[in-house]
């Protein structure tokens, strides 16, 4: 991470017009995924408010999938903003908006980064958890 720090940037650097088709259709794309997600998450609520209405004993899974459902919202922000601010950079080539864009996907690939690995930390757990539970039976 350092690495940066320790050089010198070339800040002469220029978006050719290639890379700003390229960003502008990943914008696009982008913005479509995000969408998609936030349809998701509104069936999901709508599905935990249903499950709550039906099972009253369901509050364990209702939690769960808040949870979930927060957890799911965060990346589905950072890309939409992330999106955004790609497709106004194309349009008015603002330096501030570029650099808010990757500063959202920054915040995307480190809020993934954590979350894989935590998940790992979890599994291995549960792998030892369990290898310790077979093993206690022989």
């Amino acid at each position: 991470m350092d690495i940066l720090d320790q050089q010198t940037l070339d800040t002469d650097r220029k978006i050719t017009p290639s890379a700003l088709e390229n960003m502008h259709r990943a914008a696009k794309w982008m913005a479509i995924v995000a969408i998609f997600s936030f349809l998701f998450l509104a069936l999901m609520i709508t599905f935990v408010l249903l499950l709550m209405t039906k099972i009253p004993e369901g509050s364990i899974y209702v939690a769960v999938y808040l949870v979930f459902g927060a957890l799911y919202f965060f990346p589905t922000l950072f890309l939409f903003q992330s999106a955004n601010y790609f497709k106004q950079y194309v349009k008015g080539s603002d330096e501030t908006d570029l650099e808010n864009a990757f500063s959202k996907q920054n915040a995307l690939f480190t809020f993934i980064g954590v979350l894989t690995i935590i998940s790992v930390a979890f599994f291995i757990i549960g792998l030892l958890a369990g290898g310790g539970a077979i093993l206690s039976q022989l």
